[in-house]
Protein backbone atom coordinates (compact mmCIF):
# COMPACT_ATOMS: atom_id res chain seq x y z
CA UNK A 1 0.00 0.00 0.00
CA UNK A 2 3.12 2.16 0.86
CA UNK A 3 4.69 1.40 -2.65
CA UNK A 4 1.28 2.84 -4.50
CA UNK A 5 1.42 5.91 -2.34
CA UNK A 6 4.81 6.69 -2.77
CA UNK A 7 3.85 5.50 -6.84
CA UNK A 8 0.79 7.84 -6.56
CA UNK A 9 3.17 10.93 -5.29
CA UNK A 10 6.49 10.52 -7.61
CA UNK A 11 3.65 10.94 -10.77
CA UNK A 12 2.34 13.93 -9.16
CA UNK A 13 5.53 15.68 -8.58
CA UNK A 14 6.55 14.60 -12.42
CA UNK A 15 3.32 16.10 -13.93
CA UNK A 16 3.76 19.27 -11.63
CA UNK A 17 7.36 19.81 -12.99
CA UNK A 18 6.32 19.10 -16.41
CA UNK A 19 3.56 21.90 -16.19
CA UNK A 20 6.04 24.42 -14.76
CA UNK A 21 9.06 23.47 -17.22
CA UNK A 22 6.05 23.61 -19.99
CA UNK A 23 5.29 27.51 -18.39
CA UNK A 24 8.66 29.00 -18.57
CA UNK A 25 9.97 28.06 -21.72
CA UNK A 26 6.35 29.53 -23.33
CA UNK A 27 6.93 32.62 -21.49
CA UNK A 28 10.80 32.26 -22.62
CA UNK A 29 9.47 31.91 -25.95
CA UNK A 30 7.36 34.56 -25.97
CA UNK A 31 10.01 37.18 -24.50
CA UNK A 32 7.65 37.43 -21.64
CA UNK A 33 10.76 36.52 -19.08
CA UNK A 34 14.24 36.29 -19.82
CA UNK A 35 16.59 33.33 -17.84
CA UNK A 36 17.81 34.89 -14.85
CA UNK A 37 20.27 33.54 -12.28
CA UNK A 38 18.59 31.63 -9.24
CA UNK A 39 17.16 34.55 -6.51
CA UNK A 40 17.42 37.01 -8.52
CA UNK A 41 14.95 38.73 -5.87
CA UNK A 42 17.31 39.10 -4.21
CA UNK A 43 19.46 42.04 -6.63
CA UNK A 44 18.80 45.48 -6.65
CA UNK A 45 19.39 46.56 -10.47
CA UNK A 46 20.27 49.85 -10.69
CA UNK A 47 20.14 51.47 -14.38
CA UNK A 48 21.92 54.18 -15.36
CA UNK A 49 20.21 56.38 -17.91
CA UNK A 50 19.44 60.03 -19.90
CA UNK A 51 15.52 59.26 -19.45
CA UNK A 52 14.34 61.41 -16.65
CA UNK A 53 11.74 60.47 -13.82
CA UNK A 54 8.76 61.81 -15.56
CA UNK A 55 9.55 60.23 -18.60
CA UNK A 56 9.95 57.05 -16.94
CA UNK A 57 7.23 57.47 -14.64
CA UNK A 58 4.40 58.73 -17.56
CA UNK A 59 5.97 55.30 -20.14
CA UNK A 60 5.54 52.92 -17.25
CA UNK A 61 1.73 53.87 -16.52
CA UNK A 62 1.24 53.56 -19.95
CA UNK A 63 2.75 49.88 -19.81
CA UNK A 64 -0.16 47.52 -19.29
CA UNK A 65 1.00 45.04 -16.41
CA UNK A 66 -2.42 43.14 -15.80
CA UNK A 67 -0.84 39.72 -16.47
CA UNK A 68 1.49 40.18 -13.88
CA UNK A 69 -1.69 41.00 -11.58
CA UNK A 70 0.30 44.26 -10.50
CA UNK A 71 -0.48 47.59 -9.68
CA UNK A 72 1.03 50.48 -10.10
CA UNK A 73 1.56 53.81 -7.58
CA UNK A 74 3.51 56.14 -9.03
CA UNK A 75 5.20 59.27 -6.70
CA UNK A 76 4.78 57.31 -3.59
CA UNK A 77 5.08 59.81 -0.56
CA UNK A 78 5.55 62.52 -2.75
CA UNK A 79 9.18 61.43 -3.99
CA UNK A 80 9.79 60.36 -7.42
CA UNK A 81 9.50 56.44 -6.83
CA UNK A 82 7.35 54.26 -7.98
CA UNK A 83 5.69 51.44 -6.26
CA UNK A 84 4.12 47.58 -7.67
CA UNK A 85 2.34 45.57 -5.53
CA UNK A 86 1.51 42.32 -6.64
CA UNK A 87 -1.48 40.19 -5.52
CA UNK A 88 1.36 37.43 -4.75
CA UNK A 89 2.59 39.60 -1.64
CA UNK A 90 5.30 40.72 -2.92
CA UNK A 91 6.56 44.43 -3.91
CA UNK A 92 8.77 46.15 -5.67
CA UNK A 93 10.18 49.97 -5.62
CA UNK A 94 11.76 51.67 -8.41
CA UNK A 95 13.71 54.55 -6.89
CA UNK A 96 15.10 57.73 -8.61
CA UNK A 97 18.47 57.70 -6.86
CA UNK A 98 20.01 60.82 -8.40
CA UNK A 99 22.46 62.00 -11.01
CA UNK A 100 25.79 60.59 -11.72
CA UNK A 101 28.04 61.14 -14.80
CA UNK A 102 25.40 63.38 -16.28
CA UNK A 103 22.32 60.63 -16.58
CA UNK A 104 20.21 59.46 -13.94
CA UNK A 105 20.36 56.51 -11.41
CA UNK A 106 17.57 53.98 -10.79
CA UNK A 107 17.31 51.47 -8.39
CA UNK A 108 14.66 48.77 -8.57
CA UNK A 109 14.75 45.73 -5.99
CA UNK A 110 12.00 43.60 -4.30
CA UNK A 111 12.04 44.90 -0.62
CA UNK A 112 9.38 42.05 0.69
CA UNK A 113 7.96 39.23 -0.48
CA UNK A 114 6.30 35.97 0.85
CA UNK A 115 8.35 32.70 0.56
CA UNK A 116 6.99 28.95 0.27
CA UNK A 117 8.33 26.81 2.50
CA UNK A 118 10.73 26.05 -0.53
CA UNK A 119 12.09 28.61 0.02
CA UNK A 120 10.93 30.72 -3.93
CA UNK A 121 8.99 33.56 -3.71
CA UNK A 122 4.96 33.68 -5.06
CA UNK A 123 4.80 34.72 -8.22
CA UNK A 124 8.44 34.54 -9.24
CA UNK A 125 7.32 34.62 -12.60
CA UNK A 126 5.61 37.45 -12.40
CA UNK A 127 8.91 38.87 -10.55
CA UNK A 128 10.65 38.34 -13.42
CA UNK A 129 7.91 39.64 -16.29
CA UNK A 130 8.60 43.23 -14.29
CA UNK A 131 11.74 43.48 -14.42
CA UNK A 132 11.97 42.26 -17.66
CA UNK A 133 9.60 44.79 -18.90
CA UNK A 134 11.36 47.71 -17.01
CA UNK A 135 14.83 46.49 -18.62
CA UNK A 136 12.79 47.16 -22.14
CA UNK A 137 11.08 50.70 -20.92
CA UNK A 138 14.63 51.96 -20.49
CA UNK A 139 16.23 50.30 -23.62
CA UNK A 140 12.86 51.78 -25.46
CA UNK A 141 13.92 55.71 -23.89
CA UNK A 142 17.74 55.06 -24.13
CA UNK A 143 19.38 52.89 -25.72
CA UNK A 144 22.48 53.61 -24.16
CA UNK A 145 21.31 52.43 -20.38
CA UNK A 146 23.19 50.50 -18.66
CA UNK A 147 22.26 47.95 -15.65
CA UNK A 148 24.14 47.07 -12.94
CA UNK A 149 23.07 43.88 -10.65
CA UNK A 150 23.90 44.00 -6.63
CA UNK A 151 23.32 41.68 -4.50
CA UNK A 152 21.24 43.34 -1.32
CA UNK A 153 21.45 42.24 2.09
CA UNK A 154 18.44 40.66 3.20
CA UNK A 155 16.65 38.69 5.88
CA UNK A 156 14.43 35.82 6.01
CA UNK A 157 12.51 34.58 8.24
CA UNK A 158 11.66 30.83 8.37
CA UNK A 159 9.30 28.89 10.33
CA UNK A 160 9.01 25.60 11.18
CA UNK A 161 5.68 24.65 11.09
Amino acid sequence: MAIVGIGFFAAFVAIVSVICVKRNKKLLDSGKIVKRQMNFWENAEYFLSAAGYEQLRDAILHTDFSDCGLSVTPDLDGQAQILFRCKHGWNALLRWQGCRDGQNLFMFHFPAWRSSRYGAPYGVNQMNMIETRLERIFLNLDPDTRVESRRMQTKTKTSFI
